[in-house]
């Protein structure tokens, strides 16, 4: 059954929803006066975009929809709401100004519903008191709220790097996507002699609720920027030596941002040679090679938050050339010059659990040079 603005108001009758699976939509400014009851079957789905109901609205089972595609549609109940069914909404998912769907209670409510949230657009921001999706308007001194409202599946919805949860706050409930840490107890004002300002009252600390995604793509960066790295002992020619293999591998854990548990294991292969080498006046020495190498980066990260988890990858490449320069050529003082050139190349992979697998490419062109001096009592650059 279908019911348009055209319509205007409706009374209802139990008989019009009757059936496995039925379909009502009423939607565009639709007045329903009565009592409505969604629990018609488990699969049963009403409409309900921009609807006022005059009378109680009963949703233990079944789903009631306000999705449509466009954000700020309202479901307004005038009698007792129970819930225990589906309530699903579209939604921006930016700051706390996002336009959202809002099912809006003015009545006694009961019942726990779950909130599928559809996120029509956004790129996720923080927010501090959240977007509003459920306004219990009635009285609290007249009416009863015991509604419990959850985000289905994972409790959480992702919009860029932050996660957006479901909380109550003044009665009614909101994605937010950061963490309120409520204020510690303000000190007693001091005793009035003589009269200072007394002492503000604290303010709620806010920390963003970030995705898990995000410390995939920290692990990544990490493991890029450290892969080829070199010092003059890793590679040909450094400490003389015409050939090298060098062979690196180790095993990380921190945490990022205060929230992200990450977990690493890197490897890197490293084969250089000398091409070129000559003297330098009388008794230096200079030597030209090259070097290539091959990184792997395996990690995943943990939120501590939300409980979200993403696995990562980083495979690297790298080819470039090497040049060191000694003063006194092999022996062990003097002053050196050790430089290298290395292009390297990155394939990143963040296959979230719970999302779609998120693949980059990264290239780039890394220089490094390095003089010291070593040999003299000890003392090494």
């Amino acid at each position: 059954m279908r019911l348009t603005g055209q319509d205007t108001s409706v009374a209802l009758n139990a008989s019009l929803f009757n059936g496995d699976g039925t379909l009502v939509n009423a939607t565009d400014g639709v007045t329903l006066t009565g009592e409505l009851n969604t629990n018609l079957e488990t699969d049963s789905l009403t409409y309900l975009a921009d609807v006022t109901v005059n009378g109680d609205l009963t949703n233990t089972s079944g789903a009631v929809s306000l999705k449509n595609g466009v954000a700020g549609d309202t479901l307004t109940v005038n009698g007792d709401y129970t819930g225990g069914g589906t309530l699903l909404f579209d939604s921006e998912l930016n700051g706390d100004d996002s336009v959202s769907d809002q099912l809006v209670m003015n009545g006694n409510t009961a019942g726990n519903t779950t909130v599928v949230v559809n996120s029509i657009t956004g790129i996720g921001e923080p927010t501090s008191t959240g977007i509003k999706v459920v306004d219990f308007a009635a009285d609290p001194t007249q009416f009863q709220n015991n509604a419990q409202f959850s985000l289905a599946g994972s409790g959480y919805v992702n919009m860029g790097a932050y996660d957006y949860t479901l909380v109550e706050d003044n009665n009614d409930w909101y994605l937010r996507s950061q963490e309120v840490t409520p204020p510690s107890p303000p000190d007693p004002d001091p005793d009035p002699t003589p009269d200072p300002d007394p002492t503000p009252d604290p303010i709620p600390a806010y920390q963003p609720v970030l995705n898990a995604k995000v410390g995939g793509y920290l692990n990544n960066l990490r493991a890029a920027n450290q892969a080829f790295m070199m010092e003059r002992r890793d590679h040909a020619g450094g400490n003389g030596q015409t050939l090298n293999l060098r062979v690196i591998g180790g095993r990380y854990h921190y945490t990022a941002a205060g929230q992200l548990a990450q977990h690493e294991d890197t490897s890197t292969v490293q084969l250089s040679g000398d091409l070129f080498s000559g003297r330098w006046g009388d008794d230096g020495e200079w030597m030209l090679g090259a070097v290539g190498g091959y990184s792997d980066n395996q990690g995943e990260s943990r939120s501590n938050m939300t409980g979200t988890r993403a696995d990562n990858q980083n495979h690297g490449y790298a080819v470039g050339l090497t040049s060191s320069w000694y003063q006194h050529g092999n022996q062990k003082q003097g002053a050196w010059l050790d430089s290298w050139l290395q292009y390297a190349w990155f394939n990143n992979d963040v296959p979230n659990k719970t999302m779609a697998q998120i693949i980059t490419t990264r290239r780039g062109l890394s220089p490094r040079w390095k003089p010291g001096i070593s040999g003299y009592r000890g003392v090494v650059w």
